[in-house]
């Protein structure tokens, strides 16, 4: 399943720990704050915590002047249906994304 990532990250220590953790997962970045991968529940769910984790250890040791910044992350799970309608708009008009399938089936 498609899964859409955004997030407002003010601390710059934190963003880059989250981006890797993200294309680790094998999410691709589809714009600056906006990651988007074919993860299956099982892969979601274990990014999610490893998310959680490394979120957990940055406001444990947070300093108390940075307690304003920004901090938040959307997981918006879609479904193929969904996924297969998705527009972009640019410079050349539009396009639609064509999500990356795992295949039903393997050749050996």
């Amino acid at each position: 399943m498609q899964t859409l990532f955004f997030f407002d990250i003010g601390n710059d220590k934190l963003r880059n720990k989250i981006i890797y953790l993200l294309e680790e997962a094998g999410t691709s970045r589809i714009q600056f704050s906006v990651f988007m991968g074919n993860l299956d529940e099982y892969e979601k769910e274990l990014l999610i915590e490893k998310i959680q984790k490394t979120i957990h250890e940055f406001l444990h040791e947070e300093n108390p002047e940075e307690k304003h910044r920004q901090l938040v992350i959307h997981i918006v799970p879609l479904c193929n249906i969904d996924a297969n309608k998705i527009k972009i708009l640019g410079r050349n008009g539009i396009t639609h994304f064509t999500p990356l399938q795992n295949p039903n089936f393997i050749i050996v």
